[in-house]
């Protein structure tokens, strides 16, 4: 019987580290490319340094009443401030496709042509 409580208490252990050990896992590979915050789906916002799904939404329901004119007008949202924009600025913009990737262009499938 012990045994079996020290197994579920590690199998639950496990699972509850599984996210954070996957976010770990993606954070070595450089992010690569921009994100236009006027058209970017959520998962393509909370690849921005320092953005989860909870950032990702204000940004949405901003953008839904008011289109970003400049990129910094990402600091009207609630939790982004001067520091976390200079984080996000190289890839952030409002106009264009949104191209970014995680890591090298092979990863990511992009094939560069001579």
């Amino acid at each position: 019987m012990k045994t079996v409580k020290t197994f579920l208490i590690l199998f639950t252990l496990v699972c509850l580290m599984a996210p954070a050990l996957a976010e770990a896992a993606v954070a070595k590979k450089p992010l690569k490319g921009v994100i236009n915050i006027n058209t970017a789906s959520l998962e393509e916002l909370a690849m921005l340094p320092g953005i989860g799904a909870k950032k990702a939404e204000r940004i949405i329901e901003y953008r839904a009443s008011s289109p970003f004119a400049e990129i910094s007008d990402i600091t009207q949202i609630k939790g982004i401030g001067p520091k976390q924009f200079d984080q996000m600025k190289p890839f952030l913009v409002v106009q264009g496709e949104t191209t970014a990737y995680w890591g090298t262009q092979e990863e990511a499938g992009v094939t560069s042509t001579p």
